[in-house]
């Protein structure tokens, strides 16, 4: 991370993230604290959620089980934060984003199909594990193979019917996904795990600081992100919004 992100920003190793309740995290393998954060709390092993702007768990060979891990610590780290309300992204978002990295993976075999083990993983535990669209991982990056990053739409565009049909209510359900972005090796892509992970940390930083935007865009415009596919988790809009924004949405606000 050092020498991608800005300075600013400082980068502890192995902590415990509290709340204000005095809740706490697992331990984690990488913390990114934003620039306010107290110097007299640095060498503190417990680190306040409100100074914490990302979270990493590490591995040199990820395994099944670590996505599991991943995606349950996920939660319970979002869970930390007091939900937010006002718009789609504040209610879909924690102000926290929280991925796994790692440098290879253990399906080695001729006949493994790593890519599909990752993806189905992400989707079975993100459905064993995720109750609400704000508590999702948000990277996964495999240095020798993909990275995977979160996206989440206000409308779901699964099985969207004939336009014509005036009955139809477009905001009924919301998505989340996880897109896979493709190396310069794949057929379909040009860029590499870590320029995908670099840009798209960036662009989910930037939504919380904008001093970061003009960069994110550079990343983005530029093709620092390559294009991917991804697979759908479809959500009932009633049971992710708040009503009054639910409202707001449909009015056309």
């Amino acid at each position: 991370m050092k020498g991608w992100i800005p300075s600013t920003y400082k980068i502890v190793k192995k902590g415990i993230i509290i709340n204000h309740d005095g809740d706490t995290s697992p331990q984690v393998d990488i913390l990114i604290l934003k620039e306010s954060y107290p110097k007299k709390l640095l060498n503190k092993k417990h680190y306040i959620a409100a100074g914490v702007v990302a979270a990493f768990e590490c591995k040199t060979t990820l395994k099944t089980e670590h996505i599991e891990k991943a995606v349950e610590t996920s939660s319970k780290i979002k869970n930390l934060y007091k939900k937010r309300d006002g718009t789609p992204y504040t209610e879909l978002y924690a102000p926290i984003i929280y991925g796994l990295l790692a440098h290879s993976h253990s399906w080695k075999n001729p006949k493994s199909t790593p890519k599909d083990n990752v993806e189905n993983s992400l989707r079975s535990y993100d459905m064993k594990h995720v109750k609400h669209p704000r508590e999702c991982l948000d990277l996964l990056c495999i240095a020798d193979l993909a990275t995977w990053t979160l996206y989440k739409n206000v409308i779901s565009f699964i099985g969207i019917p004939d336009p014509a049909d005036v009955s139809f209510d477009q905001f009924k359900f919301m998505e989340t996904g996880y897109i896979k972005r493709t190396s310069k090796n794949d057929e379909t892509g040009k860029n590499t795990p870590i320029g995908d992970l670099i840009s798209s940390l960036t662009r989910q930083l930037a939504w919380e600081n904008h001093d970061l935007r003009d960069i994110s865009n550079y990343y983005w415009f530029s093709g620092v992100t390559s294009g991917g596919n991804s697979f759908c988790r479809r959500w009932d809009s009633s049971e992710v919004y708040s009503e009054k924004l639910l409202q707001d949405i449909r009015s056309g606000k």
